[in-house]
């Protein structure tokens, strides 16, 4: 049994929302809009100093930078922050993993986040 995610971005602009959309089409609609956005997403990543490696046919994500690594998962949206499990959090798109980790850094370097 896996860790739930403990909070969640919010809602997504690149995928919104569907009412009463089956969750298998939710998470396929998911990964196909994050895949067509990835050289978007490799360039914002870079420009915060960061790596980004997609596999398993881009059901992987990993963004990292020396001793840091965000894993995330486009179909269930789940982003796990080096690798602490039980505080995984609910990104439906890759701005928001880019907007959580660079939470997650200020917060690293004692600056006051909200949330």
């Amino acid at each position: 049994m896996g860790f739930r995610d403990r909070r969640s971005a919010g809602r997504s602009n690149v995928v919104p929302y569907v009412p009463g959309e089956y969750s298998g089409d939710r998470h396929r609609r998911r990964l196909r809009a994050n895949l067509d956005l990835e050289s978007d997403a490799a360039t914002a990543a870079r420009s915060v100093g960061l790596h980004l490696k997609i596999f398993n046919d881009g059901h992987h994500w990993v963004f990292s930078a020396q001793s840091f690594v965000a894993e995330w998962w486009p179909s269930s949206a789940k982003l796990v922050i080096n690798k602490q499990w039980n505080r995984g959090i609910h990104c439906h798109d890759w701005q928001q993993v880019l907007e959580e980790i660079e939470k997650k850094q200020r917060c690293n370097k004692g600056e006051a986040i909200n949330g």
